[in-house]
């Protein structure tokens, strides 16, 4: 049996939290904040460290780095359990908001997506919740820069195909609301297989 067959790269997030198992000699996909990607074969090196393209990395380290700069990475060929979820944030264009706090209620009629730029993607294991992504972007401390959230920011998750956005309500700062906002998405989509077999 070939050895090759039997190791795998373990992609992590920062916290070291299990993404997928990539196994030695297969392809991941990096994708930034802007939809631009990247294919980077990738070869096992030992338990902890895997040559990335070009460069031989940490695990943690290539998380580390890839979270810096807002992008995202999952396997080429993605298996049953492998976990490709990723968040991203969204800030109000400028002027969207009169200066002053900003109710959810008073936001509503403006949360669409053409009134929103994003700003950054990342990786979302499943264990990360809506909080732990706006601690993470407000008491960021490392080499690298991330973008903070603010009130009136949208965050969308995108877990197992599925996307959903939060309005960030923080009135004062002791109060933290995520206030679901469909209409960001905007309106759902039909699927087609089931509309032609209903013609």
């Amino acid at each position: 049996m070939n050895p090759s067959a039997l190791r795998e790269i373990r992609f992590i997030d920062r916290f070291y939290n299990t993404l997928f198992m990539l196994p030695d000699g297969e392809n991941i996909i990096l994708t930034d904040s802007r939809g631009r990607t990247s294919v980077l074969p990738c070869q096992y090196v030992d338990p902890c460290h895997a040559l990335i393209g070009h460069s031989t990395y940490h695990i943690c380290q290539f998380a580390e780095i890839q979270e810096g700069k807002g992008r995202v990475y999952r396997p080429e060929h993605p298996k049953e359990n492998d976990i490709c979820d990723t968040y991203s944030i969204y800030h109000p264009k400028l002027h969207l908001y009169p200066l002053g706090d900003i109710s959810y209620e008073s936001a509503k009629p403006k949360l669409l997506a053409s009134n929103y730029e994003k700003v950054y993607t990342g990786v979302l294991a499943l264990n990360i919740s809506l909080e732990t992504i706006f601690s993470k972007h407000t008491s960021f401390n490392d080499f690298s820069w991330i973008p903070s959230i603010h009130s009136t920011d949208v965050i969308v998750l995108s877990r197992a195909g599925r996307e959903r956005a939060y309005f960030v309500d923080q009135p004062t700062s002791l109060d933290l609301f995520f206030r679901e906002a469909k209409q960001f998405l905007g309106p759902p989509q039909r699927d087609k297989k089931r509309h032609e077999q209903e013609r």
